[in-house]
C-alpha cells in the first residue's frame, strides 16, 4: 500500500526534527564562516529529501544519507564559489598577494602588479582544475590539511603533497619567468 501525501509528510517531520541539528552542526563545522551557505544548503538537503520521499526512492539508513548530500552540496559549494572567486577577483585581492609571496617567494618591493598578474594567471592556468580549487581552500579559505581531505576523500599527507607539487609548479613557472625579468632575487 502507497503512503499517503500526509503519511509522507508526518515521516519527513520525524527525520527533520531528529536530523536537522547533526545536519547543520556539520555543515557549520564545513562552512562556519559562511552562515548563509550553511542554511542555504540545510535546507537543499532537506529538500533533496523530501523529493526522494515523493518518489519513493529507499533509503536505508538515513543521518549517514542526509551526512552524505550535505558533503557533496558543500563540495559543489566550495567548487562554484572557487570560480565565481576566480572570475570576481582581482589580484590585488590581499589573500592572493599572500598566495604570490608565499608560492613565488618573491620580494616585496618587487612585486609589481602587472607583471606578477601575468605571472599568476599563466602558472595558475598550468594547474588542473583540482590543484586550484585546492591551493583556494588551503590559501585564500585558510582551511585545514585535514577539512581539505575530507572534501577530496582522502588523507591529510595526500593533500600536503597535492599542494607541495601545485606550488611547485607554479613556482618553477614563475622562477623561469621573473629571471627572465630579472625580477628574482
Amino acid at each position: 500500500m502507497k503512503e499517503t501525501l500526509e503519511e509522507k509528510y508526518k515521516q519527513y517531520s520525524i527525520f527533520w526534527d531528529a536530523y536537522y541539528n547533526d545536519v547543520y552542526a556539520y555543515c557549520f563545522k564545513k562552512l562556519g564562516d559562511h552562515p548563509e551557505d550553511v542554511e542555504d544548503i540545510v535546507q537543499e538537503v532537506f529538500a533533496v529529501l523530501w523529493l526522494n520521499m515523493l518518489k519513493e526512492t529507499k533509503i536505508s539508513k538515513v543521518k549517514p544519507w542526509l551526512i552524505s548530500t550535505a558533503k557533496n552540496k558543500i563540495y559543489k559549494k566550495y567548487v562554484e564559489n572557487a570560480k565565481k572567486r576566480k572570475r570576481e577577483t582581482a589580484l590585488d585581492n590581499v589573500n592572493s598577494a599572500f598566495l604570490l609571496k608565499k608560492a613565488f617567494d618573491i620580494d616585496e618591493e618587487r612585486m609589481q602588479d602587472y607583471v606578477i598578474e601575468d605571472i599568476y594567471e599563466k602558472a595558475n592556468s598550468l594547474l588542473k582544475e583540482d590543484e586550484q580549487e585546492l591551493l583556494e581552500m588551503l590559501y585564500d579559505k585558510r582551511m585545514s590539511h585535514e577539512e581539505i581531505a575530507g572534501l577530496f576523500g582522502t588523507t591529510a599527507n595526500a593533500v600536503k603533497q597535492r599542494a607541495y607539487r601545485s606550488n611547485f609548479k607554479m613556482r618553477v613557472y614563475a622562477n623561469k619567468r621573473l629571471k627572465e625579468m630579472d625580477l628574482k632575487n
